[in-house]
């Protein structure tokens, strides 16, 4: 089965971009979800609390934080939490009360580090917001070992755009450009303590080298599951039946593996066809199904395959080697990384001198 695995926020700023996310316990592992997706404006399912979204619930100076922001904030909580699918009613109150004072400090952070870009005189171009998410995006991509066609791909048949239309749509998030702001802000109020230096560079790649940038071999397969029932010997049998008739199918000349997939598979994959996406051959699936996908090359259609959660017919569509990104190859998104991630880190610091002389009042 494939481990549950949420990729990180990008550089701190509040995206989270969940491809391959996984249930586990699912048979034999499950398609990536699909597509990055930022967060913000995701709707809640169960309605929240029923109180006035105007209702104001903090001031920071003459700046007013309101009941709606607070709700919209818990949604995108809810949403990470829950894959989008919201909670019900009951759960909901008990969330917004948990959570809602934690928000609300979060949004008074917010609201402080605002005034101070304005202070600041902090300003940023279109060229400069696409420029960040595109950087964000492409570090990502290479810590994750995303290929660039591979997720031009998946944006392509999700949203129907191309990778440069998403980087501009997103780029203009208002939650993106605030969180742009406030890094700004902080390379302006600490620009010595924010530089990355080369040896910072080196030192981060050789740290990393064999856990993020030596990439194992990889085989992309397809399944078709037959799940075989345990208290019923007969249904088993005839179970077991099926699982052969349409292994036969599988292998005849010019099979489709996918429309036999979605005809036959009884594993959440089968309406995309039995796409499992690509793994390496440890730490993902389970052990009879890993070893069998890796014996096979690239075409190659498996004998039945049992596991615990049932029989399974394994189709591989490639195979890569084990790789190892060269430094110059990765120095770019290392420093991108090192400088978010001290941005990040200096900005509770920078707060901690903000709020002794900044007015505050929790409503």
């Amino acid at each position: 089965m494939k481990q549950s695995r949420v990729f990180a926020s990008l550089s701190a700023l509040g995206l989270l971009f969940a491809c391959g996310q996984e249930n586990q316990g699912a048979p034999a592992g499950e398609p990536a979800s699909g597509v990055p997706e930022a967060l913000p404006g995701i709707p809640v399912a169960a309605p929240l609390e029923a109180v006035d979204p105007g209702t104001v619930v903090a001031k920071v100076g003459e700046e007013e934080i309101t009941e709606g922001e607070v709700q919209e904030r818990l949604a995108i909580l809810v949403a990470q939490r829950t894959g989008g699918q919201g909670m019900p009613p009951e759960l909901m109150a008990q969330f917004r009360q948990s959570m809602g004072p934690g928000v609300v400090d979060a949004l008074i952070d917010e609201t402080l580090l605002d005034a101070q870009v304005t202070e600041a005189g902090v300003e940023l171009t279109e060229a400069d917001y696409e420029a960040q998410f595109r950087g964000d995006l492409e570090t990502w991509m290479l810590y994750e070992g995303l290929d660039r066609e591979d997720f031009a791909e998946r944006i392509e048949s999700a949203e129907g755009v191309s990778v440069d239309e998403f980087i501009g749509s997103r780029s203009k998030d208002d939650a993106f450009r605030r969180s742009v702001r406030h890094m700004r802000l902080l390379a302006q109020v600490y620009p010595e303590r924010g530089e990355v230096t080369p040896d910072d560079v080196q030192e981060s790649y050789d740290t990393n080298l064999a856990t993020v940038w030596t990439r194992p071999a990889m085989v992309q397969a397809s399944h078709i599951l037959f799940e075989i029932p345990e208290d019923d010997e007969e249904a088993a049998a005839a179970k077991r039946a099926e699982a052969e008739r349409v292994l036969a199918l599988a292998r005849a000349e010019g099979a489709d593996f996918a429309a036999l997939a979605k005809q036959h598979s009884e594993g959440p994959s089968g309406p995309q066809g039995g796409d499992l996406g690509s793994f390496p051959r440890e730490g993902v699936m389970v052990e009879p199904f890993a070893a069998a996908a890796f014996e096979l090359e690239p075409g190659q259609v498996s004998d039945l395959v049992e596991t615990q959660f049932g029989l399974h017919i394994i189709r591989v569509g490639k195979r890569t080697e084990e790789v190892v990104i060269p430094f110059d190859e990765a120095s770019e998104a290392i420093r991108w990384r090192l400088r978010a991630e001290r941005m990040a880190s200096l900005r509770p610091e920078y707060l901690e001198d903000l709020r002794p002389d900044a007015k505050i009042e929790r409503l």
